[in-house]
């Protein structure tokens, strides 16, 4: 688990590399909520059959804050799984950015994958940008990617105020 919660008068940078072997696993869960400009760049190399990884990530961005997440995914061997999930919630002026890539070489035969990128806006100016790609040469696969935006309907403002939450959160 990584989580970034710095000052918002910070700027962060961080790069996490991980090559995983046969049959070995990866998991990691990234949280930003903090500094006023952060990206996390995440390179998994899966380098033998059976190895697989599993990507979470959440960003909370505020008021003029910038978070910015960043995946490579090589699916170096046949056989091996990943999986990526990010979640973004963003406020009024702040922003979040998604740029995942996974690829898998012809000699990546029987590759499972998927990645999906889910984020609600919580105000007018919130800016969202994702970017979930595939580089896929490999005929024997099964993969997916995604992602949606959403802000908030009437039926969701209605279910958080029976709960006590008001909507000037």
């Amino acid at each position: 688990t990584y989580a970034q919660d710095l000052s918002i008068r910070s700027r962060h940078l961080e790069v996490i590399s991980a090559s995983v072997g046969g049959n070995a696993s990866y998991d990691v869960t990234v949280l930003q909520t903090g500094a006023s400009i952060a990206r996390v760049n995440i390179h998994v190399n899966l380098t033998e059959v059976g190895a697989n990884c599993s990507l979470s990530g959440v960003s909370l961005a505020g008021d003029k804050q910038s978070l910015d997440m960043h995946s490579n995914i090589l699916h170096d061997a046949r056989a091996c799984t990943s999986r990526q999930q990010q979640r973004n919630v963003i406020a009024d002026r702040g922003e979040a950015i998604f740029k995942g890539r996974i690829q898998i070489p012809k000699h990546a035969q029987l590759t499972d994958s998927d990645q999906l990128c889910r984020s609600i806006m919580l105000g007018k100016r919130a800016r969202i940008i994702a970017m979930p790609t595939l580089e896929i040469t490999a005929d024997n696969i099964v993969c997916s990617h995604g992602a949606s935006v959403t802000d908030l309907d009437e039926n969701s403002m209605f279910y958080l105020a029976a709960r006590g939450i008001d909507r000037q959160v």
